[in-house]
């Protein structure tokens, strides 16, 4: 199944390094404090927010963040980052236009002025394409192979629950795992984590599930499967 590559898009209007969600920290510090610039600056840029912001907390600076997906006028799909003081400006089917200070290792930042526009042409179904791929089999999603998938590729799986965990952080951003299993004899697993509202959700042993639109996040030094915002879980 062919991957979407996504753009990210560093949209703290503000500096995100330290609201980086933890899983970036490492990434973050291998780059150089003065990253070189490359020729695309002051690049205008408009974009359609297709995703409900994603609200993040982060620990060390005891503060939030958001990140969320959008859809630029030229087509691309980009990965945008939302200081604290934006997260209720930022809205899901809004369109904005800002203009690109500079981009570097394939990160864009962007100005603090972020506004909303007039909309341009959006195809629904690009926005499902992008949100909602295809199942992928959980034997294809072993620690080996979502190592080489890119960061916050986005994925569908389904399979047997083998085991639901208990809730836990549930000061700041509830949590639930989960290990899904390919047949309902056993085979292929593949752990899965529920955040938010979505962590409400208590899924018996045994039961067969489709999870819709979930995401690669990098985790210490290995790769975890989170859900996002658009996130489905239809029960069989």
């Amino acid at each position: 199944m062919e991957r979407i590559r996504f753009k990210h898009l560093r949209a703290d209007f503000e500096d995100l390094r330290l609201k980086a969600h933890p899983s970036d920290k490492k990434e973050d510090r291998e780059h150089p404090v003065r990253p070189r610039v490359s020729a695309e600056c002051t690049r205008k840029l408009k974009f359609c927010v297709i995703e409900k912001p994603d609200t993040r907390y982060e620990a060390t600076t005891n503060s939030y963040y958001g990140m969320t997906t959008a859809l630029t006028a030229q087509n691309d799909v980009c990965t945008v980052w939302i200081a604290e003081n934006h997260l209720r400006k930022i809205q899901k089917d809004k369109f904005y236009r800002t203009r690109i200070i500079h981009q570097t290792n394939g990160f864009l930042r962007l100005q603090k002025q972020v506004n909303e526009t007039k909309p341009f042409n959006i195809n629904p179904k690009r926005v499902e394409e992008i949100l909602y791929p295809p199942c992928t089999s959980i034997a294809g999603l072993s620690m080996e192979k979502l190592m080489t998938m890119e960061i916050r590729t986005r994925l569908s799986v389904k399979g047997y629950v083998k085991k639901c965990g208990g809730m836990y952080d549930m000061k700041h951003q509830p949590k639930r795992d989960f290990v899904l299993m390919e047949k309902e004899s056993g085979g292929a697993t593949v752990l899965v984590k529920l955040w938010n509202e979505k962590a409400e959700i208590y899924l018996q042993k045994g039961t067969l599930v489709q999870i819709l639109s979930v995401k690669v996040v990098k985790y210490k030094e290995s790769r975890q499967i989170h859900s996002t915002p658009s996130t489905i879980i239809n029960v069989f």
